[in-house]
């Protein structure tokens, strides 16, 4: 049984239904997120034994529920779901329900589908866990861009018969490093999620690259002892990484890495005095871009972001940062501009 911590200046006794409450409005209050541009609240010292970091919200502690019996929730075999009143978080470990395989199913199934090709290995499957793809038309032919961080590759899939790697990415020499560079990166630069839109006032395809603090991390684990609220060593090692939180902006005249132009690289760290210009000899503060922005190549580009640390009231155990939404101008996509941001405080 985890022991609950308590809130500084906070009364130990008497907890009735309505000191609860009144803990709860004071530790929300206390916790707000600060607004865009603000620097970083600084919290109250916590008590002994509780995390470090001024930006871990000991509003959300670690708070999980107790392990329930795995047949008490998930698929039936009837083919329905039941729901759980309540369920840990937790991605390390498989939940058993009825009927489920103990072996991994690896046949294939399709319904109206005739598969023309099929492509494995590592130049295909760049990443295992997960990749993200874009498709664009250069000179009449169509290539296809899957890519995961360091690892990225550009494909000619004109005749899907025939598909062929035109260009490798990768940091296997280095480990996948992110801080190191090599023949395929810079230091702390890799390809994030992307959208790739036909911008009028470039006549060109643009794209705008998410660069985003990284959530499946090795300092940070989803278990009670490695989790951001018992480990405040791993939270310093994810606050002290270098590199882009934000975004770039890239006018592409080919498919291959040597054709990007890099218009913009932008800083979503509302500390920096130029997002344009920002500092990246040191750790920026926030989360960055997330995942893929949205824009159709006109004038407003959408994206998810905390914009400093003190946006964190997430109880997510990995996670750093409780992220918001702006609104940028690309008027200009060499010039993007800050309109808005926005948020649900607490």
């Amino acid at each position: 049984m985890r022991v609950p911590r308590f809130l500084p200046g906070l009364p130990r006794s008497g907890r009735s239904g309505a000191f609860a409450a009144a803990a709860v409005a004071a530790a929300t209050t206390a916790a707000l997120l600060a607004p865009s541009g603000a620097a970083p609240r600084p919290a109250a010292a916590a008590p002994a034994g509780s995390v470090t970091d001024p930006n871990i919200p000991l509003v959300c502690e670690n708070r999980r529920p107790e392990p329930v019996d795995p047949g008490s929730y998930g698929m039936q075999l009837d083919g329905s779901f039941l729901h759980p009143a309540a369920t840990p978080v937790d991605e390390e470990n498989p939940h058993p329900f009825p009927g489920r395989r103990d072996d991994y199913d690896s046949r294939s199934y399709s319904k109206n589908v005739k598969v023309e090709a099929a492509y494995e290995g590592a130049d295909f499957t760049p990443d295992f866990f997960h990749t993200w793809q874009n498709i664009v038309d250069f000179d009449g032919r169509r290539y296809m861009f899957q890519y995961d961080r360091s690892e990225g590759r550009v494909y000619d899939i004109t005749d899907v018969k025939n598909v062929k790697v035109v260009e490798r990415m990768s940091r296997d020499d280095v480990g996948g490093d992110e801080s190191r560079a090599n023949g395929s990166w810079a230091a702390y630069d890799y390809w994030g999620a992307t959208t790739i839109q036909w911008n009028a006032r470039l006549n060109a395809y643009v794209m705008v690259m998410s660069f985003e603090d990284k959530r499946q991390i090795s300092e940070l684990g989803s278990e009670p002892g490695t989790d951001k609220f018992d480990n405040p060593a791993g939270v310093a090692a994810v606050r002290a990484k270098q590199g882009l939180k934000g975004f770039k902006v890239f006018r592409l005249d080919g498919p291959t890495k040597k054709d990007w132009k890099l218009l913009a690289a932008v800083s979503t760290d509302s500390t920096q005095a130029d997002p344009l210009n920002s500092d990246l000899s040191k750790p920026q503060q926030g989360s960055g871009s997330l995942d893929v922005p949205f824009w159709d190549g006109g004038k407003y580009l959408f994206i998810g972001v905390a914009p400093n640390d003190s946006y964190a009231n997430t109880e997510y155990p990995t996670n750093l940062h409780s992220a918001g939404y702006q609104s940028w101008d690309m008027s200009d996509p060499a010039h993007p501009r800050l309109l808005d941001t926005w948020h649900l405080e607490g």
